[in-house]
């Protein structure tokens, strides 16, 4: 498909500002901006004395957050797949060389005895079963918020950096004093 520019007087005049302030201005999305909008809420953790890590995602919608965790898992599991076959091809084409131009009969039967065991192999990576990970509990979005608490965030160190300064206006007040 194609990116449909924004339209109307408001983005016009946008347009005109930010390339006026040198600011970025429209282009159709690239790779680079999908990897900084991915990478921002991407994390990968690893379990303690686990082989097992938690993928997560931060986003502000939930299901968007589902849907961009579950294309990622299918995406990479299919470039691993790809990548795989494409190995194992090399790999059988070696074998198949290496046995047309090999004349020692013992070699013949150890590379044919290879080439049945990399078949397995092969057979193997061509189904349906997950190559990269397997998904022990399905992608969920919590009913908990993972936002920061601004009051906690905010608050907190205002109200305690306020009466730190009282504090000391105090403490200099009663040295004065005497």
């Amino acid at each position: 498909g194609t990116w449909i520019v924004p339209g109307g007087m408001r983005s016009k005049i946008q347009e005109k500002m930010n390339s006026y302030l040198n600011l970025p201005v429209w282009a159709p999305p690239s790779i680079e901006n999908l990897a900084r909008y991915i990478g921002g809420g991407f994390k990968v953790e690893e379990i303690k004395n686990s082989p097992f890590k938690i993928v997560s995602f931060r986003h502000g919608d939930g299901d968007v957050a589902l849907e961009l965790l579950k294309m990622i898992y299918s995406e990479s599991e299919e470039l691993v797949k790809q990548n795989t076959r494409e190995e194992q091809r090399k790999q059988r084409l070696f074998l198949e060389e290496t046995y047309r131009d090999t004349e020692v009969l013992e070699f013949k039967q150890a590379l044919a005895g290879m080439m049945v065991e990399h078949a397995k192999i092969e057979m193997m990576s061509h189904n349906d079963l997950p190559s990269i990970a397997r998904i022990i509990d399905p992608p969920y979005v919590s009913k908990f918020k993972t936002a920061p608490n601004t009051l906690r965030l905010l608050g907190v160190p205002m109200f305690g950096g306020l009466a730190f300064g009282i504090g000391l206006i105090l403490l200099f007040t009663l040295i004065r004093r005497e």
